[in-house]
């Protein structure tokens, strides 16, 4: 969590460690858990993301390895 998402959760906790009313509790805890599911439904999604782009540059990396006439045909300019 980052900036006022992380404050809201840290205040979320203190009032959760020191609630007497167990109403308020269940419903403190409940936002601190749909706080931290959205994290890391979150992060899922940025691994996913990651893991997706490393794929396509292997891939990308190997095709250009199999065909050589892809590299041979690169003309290389401004070498002066």
């Amino acid at each position: 969590m980052q900036g006022k998402a992380r404050e809201q959760w840290m205040q979320l906790c203190e009032q959760a460690a020191v609630e007497q009313d167990a109403e308020k509790l269940l419903a403190l805890v409940k936002e601190i858990n749909r706080m931290l599911e959205e994290k890391d439904r979150r992060l899922q999604l940025a691994e996913a993301t990651r893991r997706s782009k490393s794929a396509f540059l292997f891939q990308f990396g190997y095709f250009v390895a199999e065909d050589s006439s892809l590299v041979n045909d690169v003309e290389v300019t401004g070498t002066d």
